[in-house]
């Protein structure tokens, strides 16, 4: 489920177009030199900010006595279902690793340079 973004110039897009349909799920011009990386950026941050939320409703789940399997059930078949959601949540080992305190340390520093931000804009 490869989603192509690309910026420069939108002769070169264009001229490759078959190619990104033949390899992608989809693709998207984004204008000047440098905006397919900005959308990149933002679209990794949301990720980030979307796993570090799960991990925290998995820690609330347990903390609370809820079976985390059936969190997630419920997560996957209400309104947040998405593949990304069946991706990363599908089984008991990956539930664990998100509630490792390492897994956690890690969903922060793969945050942290997006807290950068600003600069980009």
């Amino acid at each position: 489920m490869l989603v192509i973004l690309a910026s420069g110039d939108r002769t070169v897009y264009e001229d490759c177009s078959s190619c990104f349909q033949a390899m992608g799920k989809t693709s998207f011009f984004l204008g000047e030199v440098g905006n397919a990386a900005r959308m990149m950026l933002i679209l990794n941050m949301v990720q980030g900010s979307f796993m570090a939320t799960i991990a925290e409703g998995l820690t609330l789940a347990q903390a609370t006595g809820q079976s985390q399997h059936t969190f997630l059930d419920i997560l996957s078949q209400g309104q947040m279902a998405s593949t990304f959601v069946d991706q990363k949540c599908q089984s008991e080992s990956q539930t664990k690793t998100l509630l490792s305190q390492s897994a956690k340390k890690y969903i922060i520093s793969q945050m942290a340079p997006y807290s950068l931000y600003s600069a980009l804009l």
